[in-house]
């Protein structure tokens, strides 16, 4: 009877150890986030005009200081508190994170998800605004989008939401059951590290921004090719794409080490590897055989193509599965590309084709490439067929729906209350062109 107290005495001991290491570990990840900003806000360098860079600098910043200020205030109270039908967390008590279960992972949770829509509110400067729009608008729309169109999108993912694959409520037999389906033999949508809500959100956003402020002054005139990029400095587009590769390990383990089960790291991390590098070469062959040259930009959109495919499905599938996941993600960023050039949409870094066209395939390609049993070693709920029966690919596409038309309609309801009030969503003609 001693040794087995002793035993238990000692179990007990290790699970605490290993919860203070796993917290520390996703704190790390959280603090990783901040280089994907930083190596976005370098790749953007790399692609404006010189006279611009100190004005591409200063929104980065203030943009991640707005947006983890509005996720404390506002944004995760909406987004974990108890869900209302599950659309959105109800409990407004919980407002700057008072009197909510933060629970033993809850600061970690709260630290990655505040990283996360970041992240996302970045993307939405790096398409709308460069290099053509006021300061003040791009401000509020970034406190005003993570304050109430990101949580909501967070609550329908990650939290008890009706797309959730992790929200369902287990029924009177103790059954759970996702609300999307009601059914035990379904899985929720699954969206491993933010694809959906991180990713394809803050492209539609940055859509629909690029759409209403409209292209750079003499973007599409006469004479200027679709692909020219002035004063682009390649440098800086090749190291701020490493810096994000590089934090991507980090960021992309934080939901794993939180939620799913923590012995899939290492797989985690090769497939996010495998992603990249199908991203990469899919573009190089892209690039050389439409345009009979390798441009190098383009292959550094197919590194971040794979990059953010595969955040959807890194858990869930086989490395085979996430070199073809990156592969073809660099086709849905080349031919996003190409479509918004024949649009004669102005999106000066690439973002709506790396994050928008990407990421909508990578919340496809859950569906296409899971496998049930690596649902359930990554801690999902319900074990199924669902993926083997082809109902996740369906779950998966109405989850992409769901997001780009709130994101759409959402940021066209926001941007159309700005101009309402008289804000200047883009500086003069005199500014944009002349003003060093």
């Amino acid at each position: 009877m001693a040794d087995d107290a002793r035993l238990a005495a000692l179990e007990a001991r290790f699970s605490q150890a290993t919860a203070r290491v796993d917290g520390v570990l996703v704190a790390l990840c959280a603090a990783q986030q901040l280089l994907i900003v930083a190596g976005a806000a370098l790749f953007q360098v790399g692609v404006v005009q010189p006279k611009n860079v100190s004005s591409v600098l200063v929104k980065s910043l203030l943009d991640a200081a707005l947006a983890f200020l509005s996720w404390w205030l506002i944004g995760y109270a909406l987004a974990f508190s108890p869900t209302a039908g599950g659309f959105i967390g109800a409990d407004s008590g919980n407002f700057a994170l008072n009197d909510i279960d933060l629970g033993p992972t809850g600061w970690d949770r709260f630290l990655w998800t505040s990283g996360a829509v970041t992240v996302s509110s970045t993307i939405f400067g790096r398409a709308a605004y460069s290099e053509r729009a006021s300061l003040l608008p791009s401000m509020v729309f970034t406190l005003l989008s993570t304050c109430f169109v990101y949580p909501i999108l967070v609550h329908w993912s990650w939290s008890e939401g009706w797309l959730s694959s992790w929200g369902a409520h287990p029924d009177a037999d103790g059954v759970t059951r996702p609300m999307l389906s009601g059914s035990s033999d379904s899985n929720g949508m699954i969206d491993s590290s933010g694809c959906g809500f991180v990713h394809l959100a803050g492209a539609c956003m940055a859509l629909m921004g690029t759409t209403i402020i409209g292209p750079r002054t003499g973007r599409w005139a006469i004479g200027v090719r679709s692909d020219a990029v002035e004063y682009g400095n390649k440098t800086l587009q090749y190291l701020g794409t490493l810096l994000v590769w590089f934090a991507s390990y980090g960021v992309y383990l934080g939901p794993i080490l939180l939620w799913q089960e923590s012995s899939m790291a290492g797989q985690a991390v090769v497939n996010i590897t495998l992603s990249a590098i199908g991203g990469c070469l899919g573009a190089a062959l892209l690039c050389a055989a439409a345009e009979h040259t390798m441009d190098v930009t383009v292959v550094l959109g197919g590194i971040l193509s794979g990059l953010v495919a595969v955040s959807g499905n890194l858990a869930v599938v086989l490395p085979w599965h996430a070199f073809l996941t990156g592969l073809v993600g660099s086709v849905f960023f080349y031919g996003g590309r190409r479509l918004l050039w024949w649009l004669h949409i102005d999106d000066p870094g690439d973002a709506i084709g790396v994050h928008g066209f990407a990421g909508m395939w990578g919340l496809w390609a859950v569906g296409v490439f899971c496998t049930d049993d690596n649902v359930v070693a990554a801690g999902h709920i319900n074990a199924n067929r669902a993926c083997s029966r082809g109902e996740q690919l369906g779950v998966q596409f109405v989850g992409s729906l769901a997001i780009m038309s709130w994101s759409l309609g959402t940021s066209a309801f926001l941007l159309g209350v700005m101009r309402a009030c008289k804000m200047p969503l883009r500086v003069s003609d005199e500014i944009e062109v002349c003003k060093s």
